[in-house]
């Protein structure tokens, strides 16, 4: 089902001439290149980009938001972090051409666990990576170590346990308790009693009833 917006914070315009072999322009000039195709995909391999290099760059710079954004929520120092995104373009099983992201995050100074829950967090929340999910085949890494290959290595992980986060709001709504497995939203609707408001995740309704700072943070502990 497409995500349906609330609000447009922020529309980006470009223009293109002459398609992978051309020219592109945003409305405001700040980006103005040349587009060469790559030998690779029988072009001349000329100096100019991509759309997979700067497909590539946009998703890194998104997905490194969300994973900087994440850290702070955890007081985890991810400062010196970097993102690099491998955006590969061929041919599909199914026929015509398709795409797949690696996703590589190098975190000095954090634990590998802790990185690898950064990655996932930052996953869930990123708007490239909600765009793209079951789309396309993303991988995820922690320096240069696959998360999924990396589990495999050592066996099925153990179920998560069911955690729950404990927020007090300055809104109508008295607090909110929110459930780990990204399911259920628990609103306190009298003294003393809680009520399932129903299985949703964070958009639509339980926007409308949670401030996005709120709601950030939710997402971010998760």
């Amino acid at each position: 089902m497409p995500i349906e917006l609330r609000k447009v914070l922020y529309t980006a315009v470009a223009s293109v001439e002459g398609g992978r072999s051309g020219h592109g322009r945003t409305d405001d000039g700040r980006l103005d290149v040349a587009i060469d195709a790559p030998v690779e995909l029988a072009g001349d391999g000329g100096p100019g980009t991509n759309p997979e290099q700067l497909f590539a760059l946009g998703y890194a710079a998104c997905f490194h938001s969300a994973v900087l954004r994440v850290a702070r929520a955890r007081d985890l120092d991810a400062a010196h972090s970097r993102m690099t995104a491998r955006v590969g373009l061929g041919l599909a099983v199914e026929g015509g051409f398709g795409l797949k992201v690696d996703l590589d995050l190098e975190a000095p100074g954090i634990p590998r666990e802790s990185a690898e829950e950064l990655v996932e967090a930052a996953h869930q929340v990123c708007p490239y990576s909600r765009a793209t999910r079951g789309n396309i085949e993303v991988t995820l890494a922690v320096g240069g170590v696959p998360l999924a290959a990396e589990r495999l290595a050592g066996g099925a992980p153990p179920a998560a346990p069911h955690r729950r986060v404990d927020l007090q709001v300055d809104l109508p709504v008295v607090g909110a308790l929110w459930c780990g497995d990204v399911e259920q939203l628990f609103l306190p609707v009298e003294e003393g009693r809680m009520k399932c408001h129903r299985r949703a995740r964070i958009s639509n309704v339980v926007r409308e009833r949670l401030s996005d700072r709120v709601t950030d943070l939710i997402q971010a502990r998760l």
